[in-house]
């Protein structure tokens, strides 16, 4: 009985979920690059699709087609006569509205729908490592037969409202809502949730004590990334200095490929070892 109350407080300990995370991730850390490049190639080519199909289509929209054949550069005015002076301006950007209100809707929609799709599933590969230290086959990323893109889409825009709202009442309620809602995508992607069910549960596995265990684990986290970050930052000025050489990109965008997986796997252990420890609690409470 001690040992089992030692494992379980043991179980969201920042170092012993630490421990187990990096023997997963170094066993896949091919498997997990592999998944995040091509979900990132495969929404980036799927986002500048929509946006020149979107573009085409607002430029059908007379007053925008006209202002953009006319303008000049960076010059206030416009040629020919067509629009003149900073009051015009502004007429073109009125009538312009409904049609670039629609571009922009049209974007978010299909952003929230390429993450449903493509983005759930490295949640989904991360959760089953951590669970079962079982392998997602990637060619299961072209297996559009999943039954939760509906509701990942629908938490997507539920959390992301919830958190910004919560973050404009002076930031606090931004992180409270945050890390109470951090395990909405865990629990959609395992099946058994609606984004209404996930918030809700959620919100239970972070109660009480647990919130600040997670907070605590969160803050841990991204003070070695912020800190691995300056770092980074201060070799590379110096490499770039030294060589004249634009050294920033290519090596930041190689980072994130292997810190965003990462990131991943261990929000699937923290959700992984809650949902055992608050099913471990709720026995010994029934008893």
């Amino acid at each position: 009985m001690n040992d089992n109350i030692s494992n379980q407080s043991k179980s969201l300990e920042f170092s012993h979920i630490l421990d187990s995370v990096i023997t997963q991730y170094r066993a896949n850390i091919g498997n997990l690059s592999l998944k995040y490049i091509l979900v990132s190639a495969i929404q980036w080519i799927g986002l500048i699709i929509c946006t020149v199909g979107v573009a085409g289509i607002a430029f059908l929209n007379p007053t925008i087609r006209d202002s953009l054949v006319n303008f000049t550069g960076l010059d206030s005015e416009y040629q020919n006569g067509v629009y003149n002076g900073t009051n015009e301006i502004f007429h073109v950007v009125v009538k312009s509205l409904p049609t670039l209100a629609i571009v922009l809707l049209s974007l978010v929609v299909v952003l929230v729908i390429l993450s449903s799709i493509f983005y759930s599933f490295l949640q989904r590969s991360t959760n089953q490592l951590a669970r079962e230290n079982k392998v997602v086959p990637i060619v299961d990323l072209f297996r559009f037969n999943q039954g939760y893109y509906l509701n990942y889409a629908l938490a997507s825009v539920l959390v992301g409202l919830s958190v910004f709202a919560g973050i404009i009442l002076f930031i606090l309620p931004g992180i409270y809502l945050a890390v109470r809602m951090q395990f909405v995508f865990n629990l959609i992607v395992d099946g058994k949730h609606s984004a209404l069910e996930a918030i809700s549960e959620s919100f239970r596995l972070t109660a009480g004590d647990r919130f600040w265990s997670i907070l605590l684990i969160n803050i841990i986290f991204v003070g070695l990334y912020i800190g691995f970050s300056l770092i980074l930052g201060i070799v590379l000025t110096i490499i770039e200095s030294v060589t004249n050489t634009n050294a920033s990109t290519p090596i930041n965008i190689l980072i994130g490929i292997f810190i965003a997986p990462l990131f991943l796997l261990i929000n699937s252990h923290v959700y992984v070892r809650l949902q055992n420890l608050v099913g471990a609690v709720q026995v010994g409470e029934a008893e």
